[in-house]
C-alpha cells in the first residue's frame, strides 16, 4: 500500500476550520460546519487529522474525548473514549480499504484509549473493520445512532 501518514491539523482561527475549503471529494459541509472558537478544542479535547499519501489528502478526521451514559449495557461508563465525531475518506479513493487503515492509524496514535463511533449510515464499515455494535439499553433504535467501538475490552 502506498506510504501513508497521520497529519495533525490546529485550529488556528476562530470560527474557521483548519480543512482545506473547496477540496474535491469532501464534504464540505462536515469539515466546516460551525468550528467554534480555538479554546473549544482544548475545553472538548478536539483533534482533527488528514490522512496523507506524499503530501496529498485522502481522509480526514474529528475526534474528540467522549464519556458514555449507562443507556448502553456492559460498558464501563467510568471510562473516557476518543470518539470518531467525523470521518471521511476522499470519494475517489473510497473502497481500497484505506478507511480501515485510517482508523488503524487512529488507534495507534491514541494507544490504550479504546476509540468509539455513532455511526450515520456506514453500520457496515464499522463491522467490516471490526468493530463491535453495542445496541441501547432501552431498545429505541430509530432515535439514536448506532454506537461502535474499536473492542471488546470496553466491555
Amino acid at each position: 500500500m502506498e506510504d501513508l501518514q497521520l497529519q495533525f491539523l490546529a485550529q488556528s482561527e476562530d470560527f474557521i476550520s483548519p480543512f482545506p475549503f473547496d477540496e474535491d471529494g469532501f464534504c464540505d459541509s462536515w469539515w466546516h460546519r460551525n468550528p467554534g472558537w480555538i479554546h473549544d478544542n482544548e475545553t472538548y479535547r478536539i483533534e482533527r487529522f488528514q490522512l496523507l499519501s506524499n503530501g496529498t489528502e485522502l481522509g480526514r478526521a474529528e475526534i474528540m474525548d467522549a464519556e458514555l451514559d449507562d443507556n448502553y449495557d456492559g460498558l464501563d461508563v467510568e471510562r473516557t473514549f476518543k470518539e470518531i465525531s467525523f470521518f471521511e475518506i476522499r470519494a475517489s479513493h473510497r473502497r481500497k480499504g484505506l478507511g480501515a487503515t485510517f482508523v488503524d492509524l487512529l488507534l495507534k496514535h491514541y494507544g490504550r484509549t479504546a476509540m468509539i463511533a455513532f455511526s450515520e449510515e456506514a453500520d457496515d464499515f464499522w463491522s467490516a473493520i471490526g468493530w463491535e455494535y453495542v445496541p441501547r439499553n432501552d431498545g429505541d433504535v430509530t432515535s439514536f445512532r448506532k454506537l461502535f467501538v474499536s473492542e471488546s475490552k470496553c466491555r
